[in-house]
């Protein structure tokens, strides 16, 4: 609904008309939500590693949960920056992310309705789900006997002990190195070179074997005693989403090298390939499709200004491209009085989006109507009207994506509306108040050079010369150096 920011009128104020200016508080579901609970506490700061590489991304919002004890049989999962609430408790409040990760949690701190929500999340509204190795992860948490056995894409092996403390590396097959998880760099030999000096690892969890729907993203490079290769990156579709199994850990320990050493001197390959698997996972949600990201350079507008739009196309590989056709839209906002189709919305402005190479995101600009051209919702003299931004990507006669975000556009108040003088009404104050017009800058001059000269103030500052540190500073430097004089001659 319409909100409203009003001050206090002063004493003697003119008017009261621009004391008021009613805006609104739109809905932009531009950012990827992700819940992250991480179950290694100790060191405290583990988490940070996969918090930070995500919301190094300004589209992606990470919400970080630890555990109280990670080993306890039901231990409580609290957020980082708000320890009063754990998982969501609610179906509603679950729906409104996108991903979920569990990273070593045991199965203990859900409740059988939080795990089914997830599952439903992932099935239903498209969303993403990852569980990464550990202690408490896959069949040595017994996690094969929950409903998110589904979600994983390895058959996972039950029971206490089911993991593996050996150093091994990743090898990726090569009909995986394109995959979309695994795009570092866009240069293809750099990129395999990139892959094949990620650090190694130094223990895993085990799988019985990949799910026949699943892809597999990477294998241990050494068969593991009384087993064979293991699976340890995979992935695969669930339902309308999709999901991700690390089976080794991303942490202290198993992934220590991993999480610090996978870069150039740093770690920004390590977060680059999180940020990969966050936007691979959420290809589908419900959220909206990510193929095409829209923003404006402000929220309200006022008539006459110009809406610098910004879009960001991706093609079905989520590789950032510029082959397809954006063209934005104007048209006024819908309401429920007004709940009409968009195309059937008249066009108020429309423009083509341009771009200058595959890795630049295009951009355009659109003249904000007045407000006459808009509907009101409910009040004929609001201030304030809504707009839509529609822009729509195509490749031929095939639509490929969509997105649409609202504008504000508010009027001027009224006296910004024609600044131009009331020469009359100003005329009028000068006879009245006993005042002159002045018609040209010479007489402005004129009737500054009549006051006279006011001689200002003189103002005196004394302070003791003992006050002076530099006075103090040469006393001592000279009480030393004769001081050092006299020891030299014996004299002291």
């Amino acid at each position: 609904g319409q909100l409203v920011a009003e001050v206090l009128p002063l004493a003697g104020e003119a008017t009261q008309e621009n004391n008021r200016v009613p805006f609104q508080i739109t809905s932009r579901q531009d950012k990827i939500r992700v819940i992250y609970m991480e179950g290694t506490v100790s060191p405290p700061a583990e988490y940070r590693f996969i918090q930070d590489a995500l919301q190094e991304d300004p589209n992606i919002e990470c919400v970080s949960m630890l555990v109280n004890e990670q080993l306890a049989a039901q231990p409580v999962l609290y957020r980082v920056h708000d320890p009063s609430r754990g998982f969501p408790t609610t179906r509603a409040e679950l729906f409104t992310y996108d991903v979920v990760i569990c990273s070593d949690i045991a199965r203990g701190a859900f409740t059988q309705q939080q795990l089914d929500w997830t599952a439903e999340l992932v099935a239903q509204r498209g969303g993403g789900f990852v569980m990464i190795g550990g202690f408490t992860s896959f069949g040595s948490g017994k996690w094969n006997q929950t409903v998110w056995d589904g979600l994983v894409p390895v058959e996972m092996a039950g029971g206490e002990g089911y993991y593996h403390y050996q150093t091994f590396r990743v090898r990726i097959p090569r009909q995986a190195d394109r995959h979309p998880i695994w795009r570092i760099v866009d240069d293809p030999v750099k990129n395999r070179q990139i892959l094949d000096q990620m650090p190694p690892f130094h223990g895993t969890n085990q799988a019985d074997r990949l799910k026949p729907a699943a892809t597999l993203l990477g294998t241990s490079d050494r068969p593991f005693s009384g087993t064979g290769l293991m699976p340890i990156f995979s992935c695969e579709p669930f339902g309308r989403g999709r999901t991700f199994a690390m089976l080794t850990d991303s942490t202290i320990g198993w992934g220590q090298d991993f999480e610090r050493y996978w870069g150039e001197g740093d770690n920004r390959y390590f977060r680059k390939f999180w940020r990969n698997v966050i936007y691979w996972l959420v290809e589908n949600s419900a959220k909206g499709n990510r193929r095409l990201r829209i923003d404006t350079d402000k929220i309200i507008y006022h008539p006459g200004q110009l809406i610098r739009i910004t879009a960001q196309a991706y093609d079905d590989q989520l590789e950032a491209t510029n082959r397809y056709k954006l063209v934005a839209r104007l048209r006024p906002a819908s309401n429920r009085a007004n709940a009409q189709r968009a195309a059937a919305r008249p066009v108020l402005q429309e423009t083509g989006l341009s771009s200058k190479g595959a890795e630049h995101p295009y951009h355009g600009e659109l003249a904000t109507p007045p407000l006459r051209n808009l509907p009101a919702s409910g009040n004929d003299n609001a201030p304030m009207r809504l707009a839509a931004l529609e822009v729509v990507a195509s490749e031929g006669n095939r639509t490929v994506a969509q997105a649409t975000l609202d504008v504000q556009i508010l009027e001027d108040p009224e006296e910004f509306q024609d600044p131009r003088p009331d020469r009359g009404r100003l005329e009028e104050l000068a006879r009245l108040s006993g005042g002159k017009v002045l018609h040209r800058a010479e007489e402005l001059a004129q009737l500054l050079g009549s006051y006279p000269i006011a001689q200002g103030d003189s103002v005196v500052s004394r302070a003791p010369v003992w006050d002076h540190p530099v006075l103090w500073l040469v006393l001592v430097s000279l009480l030393a150096a004769e001081w050092l004089v006299r020891r030299w001659r014996g004299l002291a």
